[in-house]
């Protein structure tokens, strides 16, 4: 059996990123001997169960789907069958997206955010200044390893380093940069981030 969704690959999710409200969104998974396939979505306190649908491609199975028409977060994930058991696909534990993974009980589910388009934003936002703190490049925890970081990421092991954005030609996410050394004149389990 095999089975795979990745969030960030358009060959699994078209179109990638936040959706505008009431835009249509493909998902599609890749599987080998499966049966019973649905997808399990969740929004505005409402579960619903979709069958999915044999694509064009082999061993493909999609769905398309019509975001919400108010602005929230959509939850999904699925479900199948595979030699008399049941089974779920997730993202992984950290939620972030991406490529998931095969459980046996009710998996982390991916999200979509849903936004309505004609929102404007605050005329001070436009000037504003914004910091964005990253935990696990500011404060680390007693289990911190760096065999748990993500297998594509690019480790910086100087603070003066800069960092990169890498992208796919399809749009996901090639390398994940995470400045990996210790800060300073701080305790050993503390670093700081400055992109």
């Amino acid at each position: 059996m095999k089975f795979r969704h990745h969030s960030w690959e358009l060959a699994f999710r078209s179109p990638f990123g936040a959706l505008p409200i009431g835009n249509a969104v493909t998902l599609r998974v890749y599987a080998t001997e499966i049966e019973k396939l649905k997808l399990r979505t969740f929004f505005d306190n409402q579960e619903v169960t979709h069958p999915m649908i044999k694509s064009r491609d082999i061993n493909y199975w999609e769905i398309t789907l019509d975001m919400p028409t108010i602005p929230g977060i959509f939850w999904y994930d699925f479900s199948f069958e595979s030699r008399g058991r049941a089974y779920a696909y997730g993202t992984q534990h950290d939620h972030l997206g991406g490529e998931g993974r095969i459980y046996e009980t009710k998996p982390p589910s991916f999200q979509i955010t849903v936004y309505d388009p004609q929102r404007q934003s605050p005329a001070w936002y436009t000037q504003g200044i914004m910091y964005q703190i990253f935990p696990d490049r500011f404060h680390r925890g007693a289990d911190f390893d760096l065999n748990n970081f993500h297998r594509d990421a690019i480790l910086h092991p100087n603070w003066s380093d800069t960092p990169h954005y890498f992208r796919e030609k399809d749009g996901g996410i090639k390398y994940w940069d995470f400045l990996a050394a210790p800060w300073k004149g701080s305790p050993k389990n503390w670093t700081i981030c400055k992109a």
